[in-house]
């Protein structure tokens, strides 16, 4: 089904190029094989009532993107009444929010989340969101909002242009935990700095950004160094071997994406790199 609703289960491999929004309407499914890329028209979302299985691997990830010459498109949505479904190494990008949750428990673990305006915004439910590089997206990395209990951990949340994190009025049942959370204009904050609104935010390294906490205080466990990241610049967020944060998890083992087993694929190879240089004027493609 390239638009409209589905109206059997449906697996989907190869190629796949949608003309406008795809509903997975109850009680139907949709698998995902690995290696599938999905080209977005603009203003095209993915909305799921029901459950999706997008599980690629290390070497054969799921891509979601915008279509050739196309603008934003809308993102992976997750109505209310969803049920639990997984997105499992998979690119995500040039969506306004790339994934939107409301309800259930999703389970978003070792992904590539990037270049959105929004990476994930949870509106509720318990998703679970572990081991995802969550970097360059316009403005918020990931948006918590009041009526959801995420348990987030081992992330790399870098280079997002307003929060890493923004926890609205946050729940005291919300895990924080192991994350790195580096480079953003604002690390973490929540709109008020109330004991009724903390909760559990323990062994994260918040560094390098504008303002590593906003209304907010660091845990007794969280660290602020840099990571060494082996290369920072280009997207490989794998860590240098003398990283502090290597050793600086809950149970001793490493912080962020590529912590507690994460096995996703380095960043850079998202990109295709023009070796041309443009010496005068915009780029209007990546180069190197």
């Amino acid at each position: 089904t390239t638009e409209g609703s589905l109206t059997q289960h449906e697996r989907w491999s190869g190629e796949v190029v949608l003309t406008g929004t795809v509903t997975v309407a109850r009680p139907y499914q949709l698998q995902i094989e690995p290696g599938t890329v999905i080209k977005m028209p603009t203003g095209a979302s993915i909305i799921v009532n029901s459950t999706i299985n997008a599980v690629g691997t290390f070497a054969a990830p799921i891509i979601f993107e915008a279509a050739n010459n196309a603008g934003e498109w809308g993102g992976i949505t997750f109505a209310s009444g969803a049920l639990g479904s997984v997105i499992q190494h998979a690119y995500i990008s040039g969506a306004t929010t790339c994934i939107d949750i409301s309800g259930s428990v999703h389970v978003i673990n070792r992904n590539i989340i990037r270049g959105c305006n929004t990476g994930i915004y949870i509106r509720s439910g318990t998703p679970q969101i572990e081991n995802n590089l969550i970097v360059e997206n316009a403005t918020q990395g990931i948006y918590v909002g009041s009526a959801s209990i995420p348990h987030i951990r081992n992330n790399t949340i870098d280079l997002n242009g307003s929060y890493g994190v923004y926890f609205y009025f946050p729940s005291t049942q919300i895990i924080f935990e192991n994350n790195l959370v580096t480079r953003n204009s604002t690390g973490l904050s929540r709109p008020q700095d109330h004991t009724s609104y903390d909760f559990q935010l323990a062994y994260n390294n918040v560094w390098g950004n504008g303002t590593d906490y906003g209304l907010m205080s660091a845990a007794d466990t969280d660290i602020s160094s840099d990571p060494q990241y082996l290369s920072p610049y280009l997207g490989d967020r794998r860590l240098d071997d003398g990283s502090p944060s290597k050793t600086a998890s809950s149970i001793g083992t490493e912080l962020g994406a590529y912590g507690n087993g994460g096995d996703l694929a380095v960043y850079t190879d998202v990109y295709d790199f023009s070796t041309t240089p443009t010496t005068e004027g915009s780029l209007t493609q990546h180069e190197r």
